[in-house]
């Protein structure tokens, strides 16, 4: 991000639940999770926190709270709470994770100053876990973050034409596998 640039971004802790849906619906970590009807739905407190660039939400998070306090946790039965960003279109490859990494600095800041406890349960489109594991890097008695690793798996058929012929390109054991799961197991397919 150019110096010049730095000036124009805002965080904002009021963010109107029309806008959160609009960002989130072009985020690559958007999903249901996150929208505010889903969240809604939780009956529970919480606060949306955007960051703006030239007056464009590109980045957010949800926090929930008790009391203007936040709880620490997330909640039961959800995933993919977490951070959320849409860089601009016209950054590609380095730049646009240089610019990801900043963004999701500056947020980060900004939750750490008024946030005593933060939970996240990011995305599996979010990719950069760095500026969570160097939060105050090296300086002692300082806030930091500690962190679960999970893997999520996701499948793609776009490379065969349908569902069978992928099933006969991958192990025989994940065959055996998926015939002892298929009674229980659900298949959802999404547009991202």
């Amino acid at each position: 991000m150019k110096s010049s640039e730095n000036h124009k971004i805002k965080i904002n802790f009021e963010t109107e639940k029309v806008d959160w849906d609009k960002f989130v619906e072009t985020s690559p970590q958007g999903n249901i999770f996150v929208t505010s009807t889903f969240l809604d739905s939780l009956q529970d407190q919480y606060k949306i926190v955007t960051c703006k660039q030239n007056e464009v939400i590109v980045a957010g998070a949800v926090v929930f709270e008790k009391s203007g306090i936040p709880l620490g946790h997330l909640q039961a039965f959800t995933q993919y709470i977490g951070f959320l960003l849409s860089p601009p279109e016209y950054l590609k490859g380095q730049s646009k994770l240089t610019w990801e990494f900043k963004i999701t600095g500056a947020l980060l800041e900004a939750l750490c100053k008024k946030y005593e406890t933060l939970a996240f349960s990011h995305s599996y489109n979010f990719q950069d876990l760095r500026p969570f594991l160097w939060f105050n890097y090296g300086l002692e008695n300082c806030k930091k973050f500690s962190s679960s690793l999970r893997y999520t798996s996701v499948l793609t058929n776009l490379f065969y034409e349908d569902h069978e012929k992928h099933l006969m390109k991958i192990r025989t054991t994940r065959r055996q596998e998926y015939r002892k799961a298929v009674k229980n197991l659900i298949c959802i397919v999404t547009g991202k």
